[in-house]
């Protein structure tokens, strides 16, 4: 009995192998995780201070811009003494951010191991909608899994607040 629970299992999953349903399955797979990261990280960091270091950061930068096209040493000194403290506010939100991504990087090796064992070395996780030049038309498990995930990390980071689109001051 306990011998037939796996090839059972197998059997019944064996159908997530070939497209349509590998291709769907990976895009789902992509969303889930990248939504169960994007929330993590946006629970272990303080959102508005990370908005506020991007937006000092942008305007530090501007005005960097603007003191060395005006030549002024003085005021090419004063932004880049604030484009350094800008920096290091940064820095200290990539570290922070860093921490979280170490809560998310063991679940999502432990998740390609399984994927890897059961797709192998298969080629089909999904058809590409036109014929590339010196590709073939479907691509394997892996190169459609990481399209979806940017996709999928692009669309969650907006949904959950973590994009931030910093207008340039005029």
């Amino acid at each position: 009995m306990i011998d037939l629970f796996p090839g059972l299992v197998a059997q019944s999953i064996d159908f997530l192998k070939e497209p349509p349903a590998s291709t769907l399955f990976l895009m789902v797979l992509a969303f889930v995780v990248s939504a169960i990261t994007t929330y993590i990280s946006k629970r272990s960091m303080n959102v508005e201070e990370y908005r506020k270091s991007r937006e000092e950061s942008s305007n530090a930068q501007q005005m960097l811009m603007v003191a060395m096209k005006s030549g002024n040493q003085r005021r090419i000194q004063k932004a880049q003494q604030r484009q350094k403290k800008s920096q290091q506010t940064q820095m200290k939100n990539t570290n922070a951010q860093m921490k979280t991504n170490m809560y998310t990087i063991i679940p999502t090796m432990i998740m390609w191991r399984i994927l890897g064992g059961f797709y192998g070395t298969s080629i089909g996780g999904a058809w590409m909608p036109f014929h590339p030049l010196f590709f073939d038309i479907k691509l394997n498990y892996a190169t459609w899994y990481v399209i979806c995930s940017v996709t999928a990390s692009n669309i969650m980071r907006k949904v959950f607040g973590l994009s931030f689109e910093i207008e340039p001051k005029t």
